[in-house]
């Protein structure tokens, strides 16, 4: 059925080769529809925030961008995963954001000094007997693990570690990181890094940037020696 008077005479707005059998309730219900090249309603890659009522996204998409050209992939990834969608009003949670051996997060994680200092606390556990266990460490501990220290801060952790049954004093070690990516208030001693931080917060309460949860196991086959009598 035609939509109106107006339409149905107007042939640069109604062409029934284009729209056939439209109806009004539809067309009301998709204003969008009247015009065959507004594909940006479906097009993420087109998105403009045309009333700027999602500036922040702009803003921390640039900022995520920046820290990973200058070497923060880390920190970068993990702040462009917390960016509030622009096709939603209100983006209230994510999901969980996972990682493994051979993704940038654990790459970065097995590369870091402080994985270091967590791998030889769990040996020592395992000299001890201690075939699982818990513990927390923060990257901020060592001035080469920077990335880790702003992208993930302080972790907790959980192993389990199982002896190779045809390698003597070799254990696989399953180490589960996780942490929650949210930004508090005055959280580090830096003023300038504080100040990006506390932004960051404010940006948190305005729904601009969403918290959301950590969790990634990194797997490891690593000697232990016998601890002497």
């Amino acid at each position: 059925a035609d939509i109106g008077r107006f339409a149905s005479q107007d042939p640069a707005v109604y062409d029934g080769r284009l729209f056939p059998n439209e109806d009004g309730p539809g067309l009301i219900a998709d204003p969008q529809s009247l015009n065959s090249y507004t594909y940006c309603r479906d097009n993420p890659l087109g998105y403009v925030d045309v009333g700027g009522e999602r500036p922040g996204y702009i803003f921390w998409k640039t900022v995520a961008s920046t820290l990973n050209f200058h070497g923060y992939e880390v920190t970068g990834t993990l702040l462009n995963y917390a960016i509030a969608s622009p096709f939603k009003i209100t983006e209230h949670s994510k999901p969980k954001y996972t990682f493994g051996n051979s993704d940038i997060i654990g790459q970065s994680i097995r590369d870091s000094k402080g994985y270091q200092d967590i791998l030889l606390d769990i040996a020592t556990d395992i000299q001890d007997g201690g075939l699982e266990g818990k513990g927390s460490y923060n990257f901020s501990t060592y001035s080469e693990d920077t990335d880790l220290a702003f992208g993930l801060g302080k972790v907790s952790f959980t192993y389990t570690a199982t002896e190779n049954s045809d390698q003597e004093g070799v254990y696989t070690i399953n180490i589960t990181f996780s942490d929650t990516y949210d930004f508090d208030w005055n959280s580090y001693d830096n003023p300038i890094a504080d100040a990006i931080n506390n932004f960051g917060f404010a940006n948190q309460y305005l729904k601009e940037l969403v918290p959301y949860e950590i969790e990634g196991t990194i797997t490891e086959e690593t000697p232990v020696r016998k601890k002497q009598e």
